[in-house]
């Protein structure tokens, strides 16, 4: 582990912090839309990248792909975690309507999702059933430290694939 995934990690985080304050300030109906993951999955893809190449350059321009990948998951990590903990603060200290208003919203756009496909109606009071049972307590600290297992394993997917593209190994006879 490299103080440059930790240093990209806690970058990342607070700049993650910034983009949530941004959208609360301007329409927190953001955070129940697909588009927010539309926002936050980038940042975490160029922090670990970030992260990736300043270990290397850190390294003398060499970095074995073990290296690079768990350098390049440990950012994102760590910045999941730091932003995690502020959507923690934001949901429940903060503004705790606000998981009313986002429970609101991400069941209203999948009712319109569902009705867009032509879903018949029973079907879709079936699962606009479902989608608020899995809502309730989503937001809860539990849930979103839990979150934390699930990203951590698509984010060690992401960093195979980064790993792959910031490895450099040395040449064999240095």
């Amino acid at each position: 582990m490299n103080k440059q995934a930790l240093i990209y990690g806690a970058i990342g985080g607070i700049f993650s912090i910034l983009v949530n304050l941004l959208i609360y300030a301007i329409d927190p109906t953001i955070f129940g839309s697909f588009w927010a993951a539309l926002i936050f999955w980038p940042i975490g893809i160029i922090v670990m990248v970030l992260a990736g190449l300043a270990v290397r350059k850190n390294k003398g321009g060499f970095l074995r792909f073990g290296e690079a990948f768990l350098n390049t998951w440990l950012a994102g990590v760590i910045m999941t975690v730091i932003s995690t903990l502020f959507s923690i603060l934001l949901f429940n200290v903060i503004d705790p309507g606000l998981v009313e208003l986002v429970t609101e919203t991400i069941l209203q756009n999948t009712a319109e999702m569902m009705s867009s496909f032509g879903m018949p109606e029973a079907q879709m009071e079936e699962a606009m059933m479902q989608t608020a049972k899995e809502l309730d307590g989503a937001f809860s600290p539990g849930k979103q430290l839990m979150n934390i297992i699930g990203a951590s394993i698509g984010l060690a997917i992401v960093a195979l694939i980064i790993g792959l593209i910031v490895k450099r190994n040395p040449p064999e006879n240095a």
